[in-house]
């Protein structure tokens, strides 16, 4: 079977990528008009006798820029994130099968410092969750992708550089046809797991947009209750 064409694939990664530009260009104005609209001359109304509301009201002015400065660079992570290679999906996986096998040995040995480092945990398990989904969607579509060309990522990855060998030694037809059928192959594996990885990391995005938004408007009216306090 013929490899599918990766252009779908790819116009899909660029339509999340631009939906992603577009929402961190929202998040930033969408912040910089609420914030831009908080009363700070109120700040000044404040006594002495007031300074609970004074903290409250910085504390809030705070939050919601601190939340609108996370939902601009979440988003802007997912557009500098780098483009992975077919070298790279079958190292991942490899790698993620010796993470596994091994990780029996290393949660006993866990010490105290390593909780310092739980959000990047966090974000290397969200990475290994994408990187599992991702093998089975290979595995699910792989007669679409690659047919019988290959069994596996791995088999392709193989066959690719035994492939270019032979056509670097012997540049006849035969050869070189047998390379660009995998080239292409390959290049249809990837796109389809770069569209997966964009794909997955934008499902995240929304869901820590939506958080954040929600800290940024509590922020707002902390700000607007604290530094507007009532006439008497």
């Amino acid at each position: 079977m013929s490899p599918a064409p990766a252009d779908a694939y790819l116009a899909a990664t660029e339509a999340l990528r631009g939906t992603t530009r577009w929402l961190v260009s929202a998040a930033a104005g969408v912040g910089a008009v609420l914030v831009a609209g908080l009363q700070l001359t109120g700040l000044g109304s404040l006594g002495r006798g007031e300074l609970p509301r004074l903290v409250a009201a910085f504390a809030g002015l705070i939050v919601a820029l601190a939340a609108v400065g996370y939902m601009v660079l979440r988003a802007s992570q997912i557009l500098t994130t780098e483009w992975v290679t077919l070298a790279d999906i079958e190292k991942d996986i490899f790698d993620q099968q010796v993470r596994r096998s091994a990780q029996g040995d290393t949660v006993e040995r866990r010490k105290l410092s390593d909780r310092f480092g739980r959000l990047r945990d966090r974000r290397y398990r969200l990475r290994a969750a994408m990187i599992d989904g991702l093998k089975e969607r290979l595995e699910f579509i792989a007669e679409e992708l690659f047919g019988s060309l290959a069994t596996s990522v791995p088999d392709l990855y193989a066959q690719l550089a035994d492939a270019n060998e032979a056509a670097r030694r012997s540049p006849g037809a035969d050869p070189a046809r047998l390379a660009a059928e995998l080239s292409r192959a390959a290049g249809t594996v990837v796109a389809f797991a770069n569209f997966y990885i964009t794909k997955e990391w934008f499902k995240v995005l929304r869901r820590q947009l939506a958080v954040a938004s929600a800290v940024v408007i509590a922020g707002v009216l902390v700000f607007a209750y604290a530094a507007n306090p009532p006439v008497p």
